[in-house]
């Protein structure tokens, strides 16, 4: 992440430019090394942390290594990393 937030400096010279994912990873992707996307889950509606919760559930119980995952809303963008063990980390969290 740290990585990529200093290619995203470089690349707009510091300006707080959004990107989407896959610009993102054609612009460096090999650099930071991304070795394939996951399907996109969009969480809408009234219950959105019980939605988060049911979706990194299910990415636990089918893990056989560990996992890396970025979750974007309207105001902040974070890793969340599971592992095996079912444990599971943020790594970082930033505002836009």
């Amino acid at each position: 992440m740290i990585k990529g937030n200093k290619i995203h400096d470089d690349l707009f010279d510091h300006d707080a430019t959004n990107v989407t994912v896959d610009d993102a990873v054609s612009m460096a992707g090999e650099e930071c090394g991304v070795e394939s996307l996951g399907q996109q889950i969009d969480i809408f509606g009234t219950n959105l942390v019980n939605q988060l919760a049911n979706v990194l559930v299910q990415e636990v119980q089918s893990l056989s290594c560990q996992s890396f995952s970025v979750v974007v809303s309207h105001d902040h963008a974070f890793l969340v990393v599971v592992n095996p063990d079912q444990s599971a980390m943020l790594i970082d969290s930033h505002s836009r």
